[in-house]
């Protein structure tokens, strides 16, 4: 509901325009494969399964679950860091907020502004 309403002080139509699931990344990636491509993906594994959420993130990107200007977010522990497994996705931000961290990703496509 919090979400919602600040989507509604944003813009008038931007809640319409949102979908929320409320999912285990794995059954999400199931679920969802072959459908529309989401904006942002926010994930909150449990602290000890950190490796399986590196695996899921690139089973994100691979499928095509984010959209080119997709965003996925990390919820983790500050004591540990995600690392992309291949060459699926990079790590555009990280953030540090006590014993949490924020890590951020987007495809591993053509850096913005940047010769290949």
């Amino acid at each position: 509901q919090l979400v919602l309403g600040n989507l509604a002080q944003l813009d008038d139509d931007l809640a319409g325009r949102c979908r929320f699931i409320r999912s285990g990344v794995e059954s999400w990636i199931r679920d969802v494969s072959g459908g529309h491509p989401f904006d942002l993906v926010l994930m909150d594994p449990p602290y000890a399964h950190l490796d399986e959420a590196a695996g899921a993130l690139a089973a994100i990107f691979e499928l095509g679950l984010l959209g080119p200007d997709g965003l996925a977010v990390c919820e983790h522990s500050a004591r540990s860091a995600i690392e992309s497994p291949g060459r699926e996705f990079r790590i555009s931000g990280n953030y540090r907020y006590g014993d949490s961290a924020l890590t951020l990703m987007v495809g591993s496509g053509p850096v913005p502004g940047k010769e290949n």
